[in-house]
């Protein structure tokens, strides 16, 4: 019965506290507190829709904020790379890191094993 009476209390106060004594007066009194009901169970599933559409909106520009960064600091890497290579370095063949497969552009890696002796 306690917990009715909260789910009561609490639904009044998503209308600011207007009692249901004042929608029982009226000529239809189950249709209008019938009514009232449904429309603060969609009230409440329309807010809750919003939220989490607001909160998808927000994760998709945290993402993309994200790549965008990620490309920066990749652009920074090569950038350091190169500052550090001489001009004669960064024409010959050995320092290059670059390679294009099929029209796109791929970085070499290296393998390096490490042996312990």
């Amino acid at each position: 019965m306690q917990y009715f009476f909260r789910l009561k209390e609490n639904s009044l106060d998503m209308l600011s506290g207007v009692p249901l004594e004042k929608f029982s007066n009226t000529s239809y009194p189950l249709t209008t507190l019938s009514l009232l009901i449904v429309y603060v169970l969609l009230s409440t599933v329309l807010m809750w829709n919003m939220l989490i559409a607001m909160m998808g909106d927000t994760f998709s520009k945290v993402v993309g904020d994200a790549d965008m960064q990620w490309h920066l600091e990749w652009a920074r890497i090569i950038l350091s790379i190169e500052n550090e290579l001489t001009p004669e370095e960064r024409t010959s063949d050995k320092y290059k890191y670059w390679t294009e497969i099929g029209g796109q552009r791929y970085l070499l890696i290296q393998a390096v094993n490490h042996t312990d002796d």
